[in-house]
């Protein structure tokens, strides 16, 4: 029986130095690694590992266009049969990559195996002072999926993040604009909390009081908080 082919979602955590021995033992162990990742130290770090002969950088897309990816990943995978993906942060939580190649290994028979990592839901907590749980719950959202202003209540989803709030740039009709304003309105606190994507680096809060300022500052690293609690 034909062995079926590997596909090894890995991260290196926020930062390379986070990396954990079971993801780099992973990547000693499959053929190709394919790089999602833009870090000053990675050359050096896969050269000290043995890794830079079978390690390929591949174009990261911000513009959600992760279906022609996942489809290049999956000839690799049936090329290859035993390849690993590298990118920050949790390898399956608020990634559209891993969805795509999911979905689409399933139907070529390819096995897809996690390798859990440090994520970015704790520094973003902890950056933005919630050292326990709110008693109104904790609610997050994905920006792309904000389809009317009625889909955050700011009365039952306070305090709240947004992620991917980067997006806005390129739909500025976007139906988060009228959130925000709402929440300006009602004497809410918004924040921009760089942490929790695309590598997380540095650690920043940035208090946003209009909507002009807000498209001065965001950035693919940004996650939106929007709370009744000003942070000190």
């Amino acid at each position: 029986m034909r062995e079926k082919p590997n596909i090894h979602f890995c991260s290196i955590g926020l930062r390379l130095p986070q990396i954990t021995l079971e993801t780099l033992n992973v990547l000693k162990k499959t053929k190709k690694i394919f790089l999602f990742i833009e870090d000053n130290n990675i050359d050096r770090f896969l050269e000290i590992n043995k890794l830079k002969d079978k390690a390929e950088t591949m174009s990261h897309s911000y513009d959600n266009n992760f279906s022609k990816i996942s489809d290049e990943i999956i000839k690799k995978a049936l090329k290859e049969k035993d390849i690993a993906i590298l990118s920050y942060g949790y390898p399956s939580f608020i990634n559209g990559l891993w969805n795509y190649v999911l979905q689409k290994a399933a139907l070529k028979n390819i096995n897809v195996n996690l390798i859990n990592a440090i994520g970015s839901l704790n520094p973003l907590l902890h950056l933005a002072k919630f050292y326990e749980i709110p008693k109104t719950g904790l609610h997050f959202f994905n920006a792309i999926d904000i389809k009317s202003s009625k889909d955050i209540d700011l009365n039952r989803h306070i305090p709240c993040f947004i992620l991917n709030p980067h997006n806005l740039k390129q739909n500025k009709k976007s139906e988060l604009i009228n959130v925000l304003n709402k929440a300006l309105e009602n004497k809410l606190f918004i924040y921009l909390v760089e942490a929790a994507s695309a590598g997380g680096f540095m650690d920043n809060v940035i208090e946003v009081k209009n909507i002009k300022q807000l498209n001065r500052h965001i950035n693919v690293r940004n996650t939106l908080l929007i709370t009744d609690k000003k942070i000190n």
